[in-house]
């Protein structure tokens, strides 16, 4: 067993891949955080994780004393009202780990009409949700030399487009239908920041999406295909005014997300290199409940 450990802060969808990644990889020990009230007896891994509610005051001095003695620690936590309350809650306790990683987004990069991004690129900061996912990777970089992964679009086994046109159409924007869209596989991901650990690699920026960013919806076509649905029942054409503000959001830009950079460094291999191989994988193990 590797003698690091490692704390997860947030059990979400992506938490639990990067645990499930860290364990695999023969890690002693992950201490994880959450916002949730999960057992430990209920996971898998037990006795090899311990869970904290991070709701609850009463835990906060257990949680600081086994983060204050962690080699690694990755925050997965989005903004909550503006405020990056993992960011605070280590400054409180004047913890300083050895490395921390945060989770933070493309969705910062500026529209670059479908041409590629890398982490050298232009930002667009004039909405409030990039402005606040700026600001929190500033303060991660300037106070604690953290690892900052600006994440593509997150899919997976039971999150995923065929999970989403299962339960209500797909709204497709019309005259946008070559927009391009950046995507990674939660495995991908989780392997990464594994590969990331095991470098001991610090105060740097990294782009995370697969090898092939495609239009919405050459995906969905592909998935159609293979399953072989009607593409007319699980999609709806639509106006940029119909569609939420998320993704109105991701429709703000046009970009390919390179990760030349994440390559060069770590030599990692996709497990999922692009959307074929990801969306293969999930129908053939039925992961679209």
């Amino acid at each position: 067993m590797t003698s690091k450990e490692i704390f997860v802060f947030g059990y979400g969808y992506t938490g639990k891949f990067i645990t499930d990644a860290f364990l695999k990889a023969n890690y002693s020990d992950t201490f994880l955080n959450t916002n949730y009230s999960i057992s430990a007896t209920s996971n898998k891994w037990f006795p090899h994780i311990r869970m904290y509610d991070f709701r609850d005051p009463n835990a906060h001095k257990s949680i600081a004393s086994r983060a204050e003695i962690c080699d690694a620690i990755i925050v997965t936590i989005p903004p909550v009202k503006g405020e990056d309350v993992v960011f605070n809650f280590l400054k409180t306790h004047q913890i300083k780990p050895k490395q921390i990683i945060y989770c933070s987004s493309t969705g910062l990069y500026a529209d670059q009409n479908g041409h590629w991004v890398t982490e050298k690129s232009p930002l667009c900061l004039d909405s409030e949700i990039s402005k606040t996912r700026y600001q929190i990777e500033q303060k991660w970089s300037t106070e604690y030399d953290a690892v900052i992964l600006r994440l593509s679009g997150i899919y997976g086994p039971d999150r995923n487009l065929i999970s989403r046109f299962l339960k209500a159409p797909i709204k497709i924007l019309k005259d946008k239908k070559e927009h391009l869209f950046n995507r990674i596989h939660v495995e991908d991901i989780a392997n990464i920041i594994v590969k990331l650990v095991e470098k001991n690699i610090t105060n740097e920026i990294f782009n995370l999406a697969d090898q092939m960013p495609t239009p919405l919806m050459q995906v969905l076509d592909f998935i159609f295909d293979e399953m072989r649905l009607d593409r007319a029942k699980h999609i709806e054409e639509v106006s940029f005014s119909d569609l939420s503000p998320m993704m109105q959001y991701f429709y703000a830009s046009n970009k390919r997300i390179s990760n030349q950079k994440m390559i060069d460094t770590l030599h990692y291999r996709f497990i999922y290199p692009d959307y074929k191989k990801g969306f293969k994988h999930i129908i053939a193990k039925k992961q679209y409940g």
